[in-house]
């Protein structure tokens, strides 16, 4: 006979339920929480990127880009280079991205510059650097070091700047707010 709390050799193993997951079923769980989160931040992605920050970003990285460009010229050659001052067209692109072998004998490469398109900026078909919004940028320079006036919208024009590369953009845009917006300088 058998006592209480023993049990017979013969008897079948009782399973009991579990009340935890297994681990493919957890597996499953995650994966499936991060499909949606990759679901949602997808839809929000375009709205997040089209705010106009991703563009105005890269007029910074433009406008500074050119600035240390001009400079790193004058630290090489010992002068600015020609066409250093107004709108940055082809002929001052070509030099410097050593394409122009006659102001730029040494075919140093100051800045790489890709095709322009919209919201990144480039050089257009006539080789002129614009900016994200398709208005050009324009450059002041100064030997002594010191630029009297550069400037881009309406009340954001500095004076007497003490550099000697100052590069900006003139949106083309009438609206205030936005022509703020999409203003970038090299100096602020």
């Amino acid at each position: 006979m058998l006592g209480w709390g023993t049990r017979r050799q013969d008897a079948p193993d009782v399973k009991h339920p579990s009340h935890g997951l297994t681990f493919p079923e957890i597996l499953i769980s995650a994966c499936a929480v991060v499909l949606v989160l990759f679901i949602a931040s997808a839809m929000l992605f375009p709205r997040v990127t089209s705010s106009g920050s991703a563009p105005r970003a890269a007029a910074k990285n433009d406008v500074a880009q050119l600035a240390t460009a001009i400079s790193a010229f004058q630290a090489e050659y010992g002068h600015l280079p020609p066409g250093a001052n107004g709108p940055i067209r082809r002929a001052l692109v070509d030099i410097l991205t050593g394409r122009d072998v006659a102001a730029n004998p040494r075919k140093i490469v100051f800045i790489e510059i890709n095709p322009w398109k919209l919201k990144r900026g480039g050089t257009n078909a006539a080789g002129d650097f614009l900016d994200p919004w398709g208005s050009p940028y324009f450059v002041a320079t100064s030997e002594s070091g010191t630029i009297g006036q550069a400037g881009s919208v309406t009340g954001r024009i500095a004076y007497d700047l003490p550099k000697s590369v100052a590069v900006w953009n003139v949106p083309a845009t009438t609206l205030t707010r936005e022509a703020h917006r999409q203003a970038v300088t090299s100096w602020e």
